[in-house]
């Protein structure tokens, strides 16, 4: 396979990004993963100079944990899963959070979001499930009303 590029989404490649999320996403997820492109800073997955990938971030701050990366939405082109796309995404995503200074990434899905369950676990990250402790505060903290899970990791000591 061709080498992935990942590295800040250009305006001129805002539509390649919508049609991602397009093929990704339905009804309310839909809606707001295209919302927040215009509020969230997005890197680009590229092959061949395409978008096949994005993924949308921001940062936050706890006095708990002091300065949180949250990844908001994470699309791969359904033609190219399962090839390490959304891995190298959330890893860039921490190198990035890292030269922002966060001390944790943290990311939401629901439950039956297996794919992304699964990707989170590979990557180290510790679940919170609605009803443990510190689901709550994650939950306002990450906007992630709607899910069930939000894992979280430490980026520095």
């Amino acid at each position: 396979m061709e080498k992935v590029i990942i590295r800040e989404l250009e305006e001129s490649e805002l539509e390649e990004a919508r049609k991602v999320l397009r093929l990704s996403f339905r009804g309310k997820e839909l809606h707001w993963a295209l919302n927040d492109l215009k509020y969230t800073y997005v890197l680009a997955a590229l092959l061949n100079g395409r978008v096949m990938g994005v993924v949308e971030l921001f940062e936050t701050f706890s006095e708990e944990l002091g300065g949180v990366g949250v990844i908001d939405y994470i699309a791969v082109s359904p033609r190219y899963r399962r090839r390490g796309i959304a891995s190298k995404l959330i890893t860039s995503s921490e190198e990035l959070f890292k030269s922002w200074s966060e001390s944790y990434v943290a990311a939401s899905t629901k439950g039956s979001n297996i794919a992304s369950i699964n990707l989170f676990r590979k990557l180290g990250y510790k679940e919170v499930r609605r009803g443990e402790e510190g689901f709550e505060k994650l939950k306002y903290l990450t906007y992630a009303y709607g899910d069930d899970i939000i894992f979280i990791k430490r980026l520095r000591r």
